[in-house]
């Protein structure tokens, strides 16, 4: 709901993109360290628990983003709506307890296109609100449907009848939340502070060392956050890196085509909040049909295959965003390719990952493959920020009463953002053709450890 008034809200705080970016951004970078977390402990001690927990906060979120009073509030309340992002491994988990082996893939896949249904109407709704109402009142309308949510939550789904009683990996959580930090906080700050800035340089060293030592240390611990020793843990990382590229493109398409659409005229096409959201419109309902049908494919000619097919497609929707994105037309067949291409990419993910990983791991390693996701978009996000603030310029804008000087993004910039995401896309698709082809059956089942409850 918040994407298409990122620009309103820019304007509101007297701000700049790179920091209108950290909005989407800081969602999900506390998405990113809360989901391993989550993950690990809805596996110990019951993902319906863990479910709950996450939602509750997302909830309490949503109701403090309507009351923030400036951009220091509104980025606190959206980090605390960022842990709630933990639901969606949890769910994709409960799906693999509680369906039959056969059918994982179709709900994974119609679970999937939910996600785009309320994108989609998220964008279109909230596009609407913002022109008519203010982007306030999205989220006075949103707290009673979470609550809601919550309660049906509560009421209806099963607790898992699994469970794997382990020692919580402190050292892992810690290092690997100073990893993250140490490598986006100093690539959103970029520009402000320069790549030769102490502060920069200091977080990426960070980052660095945090890294080694969070290797060092899933490989000698007992309870392993991430079960780095795992048979097929190589194949895990390849299939988690397709996932943050996948991420990486939905979330910098977002913030880009927003800008694009709402920059005025020669560069955008000066459209409102709602008429950019109406771009996304038919997006929303493609991924809402090519969802489940990437789930069937999975099922028919396997995930392997499925991957490289969706991979695919998000590399080919950048060389359309390059041949045919300057109309609007362009932008809104491109952004229907790019995100079908996202949603089988997500669906085939987890479907391959399900087949290298014990069922006494599947919220921990399906976690971490959402983390990858929410890591990737946040990379999208401030990269796209950093690329639309570095490349700005002066424009001339008409006026109720004549014209003035506006700085916005130009040309140039928008074309950087579709070379970065190409490059990506091709190293994705390199990367799941690479792969090796899973096995029919999941490899390690029966050998976990696996306890049951109740």
């Amino acid at each position: 709901m918040l994407v298409p008034a990122l620009p309103v809200l820019q304007a509101n705080f007297h701000t700049t993109e790179a920091v209108i970016a950290w909005v989407p951004g800081i969602y999900l970078l506390f998405g990113s360290l809360a989901t391993p977390t989550f993950g690990k402990l809805g596996d110990t001690y019951g993902k319906k628990k863990l479910l709950l927990i996450a939602i509750v906060l997302y909830t309490i979120a949503v109701i403090g983003n309507g009351f923030a009073w400036s951009i220091e509030s509104l980025l606190i309340f959206r980090a605390i709506q960022g842990i709630g992002l933990a639901m969606f491994p949890l769910a994709f988990a409960i799906i693999r307890d509680e369906f039959q082996h056969d059918k994982v893939a179709t709900a994974t896949g119609f679970v999937s296109a939910m996600f785009a249904v309320g994108s989609t109407i998220g964008l279109v709704g909230g596009g609407w609100i913002t022109q008519t109402f203010s982007w306030q009142t999205n989220y006075y309308l949103l707290a009673p449907v979470a609550a809601i949510v919550t309660a049906l939550i509560a009421w209806g789904v099963p607790e898992s009848p699994l469970r794997t009683p382990s020692r919580f990996d402190y050292w892992g959580i810690i290092l690997l939340e100073l990893a993250i930090l140490g490598f986006l906080v100093p690539l959103t700050q970029s520009g402000v502070w320069g790549w030769s800035s102490p502060y920069t340089l200091a977080l990426l060293t960070l980052g660095v060392a945090a890294t080694i030592a969070f290797v060092y240390a899933e490989l000698h611990v007992r309870n392993p956050l991430v079960g780095l020793k795992l048979p097929g843990a190589r194949y895990i990382l390849e299939i988690n890196f397709v996932m943050f590229i996948a991420g990486f493109s939905m979330f910098l398409a977002d913030v880009a085509i927003v800008y694009f659409a709402q920059t005025p005229p020669p560069v955008g096409f000066g459209l409102n909040t709602f008429q950019t959201a109406l771009v996304y419109v038919p997006s929303g309902i493609a991924v809402l049909v090519a969802s489940p049908l990437f789930g069937v494919l999975v099922t028919r000619r396997g995930a392997k295959n499925t991957l490289v097919f969706a991979s695919f497609i998000v590399a080919a929707s950048f060389v359309f965003f390059a041949l045919a994105g300057s109309s609007i037309v362009g932008i809104i067949i491109g952004t229907v390719i790019l995100f079908s291409g996202v949603g089988g990419v997500f669906v085939a993910a987890i479907n391959l990952l399900f087949l290298y990983v014990p069922a006494s791991r599947t919220g921990a390693e399906t976690a971490l493959n959402m983390v990858f996701r929410y890591i990737g978009g946040a990379v999208g996000t401030t990269v796209t920020g950093a690329l639309l603030t570095l490349y700005a310029a002066p424009i001339v804008v008409t006026i109720p009463g004549g014209t003035t000087i506006a700085l916005a993004p130009t040309t140039q910039a928008f074309t950087y953002v579709v070379v970065v995401a190409l490059v990506l896309g091709l190293l994705g698709l390199v990367v799941a053709y690479a792969l090796k082809r899973a096995p029919d059956v999941q490899i390690l089942e029966g050998s976990d450890g696996q306890v049951p409850v109740g």
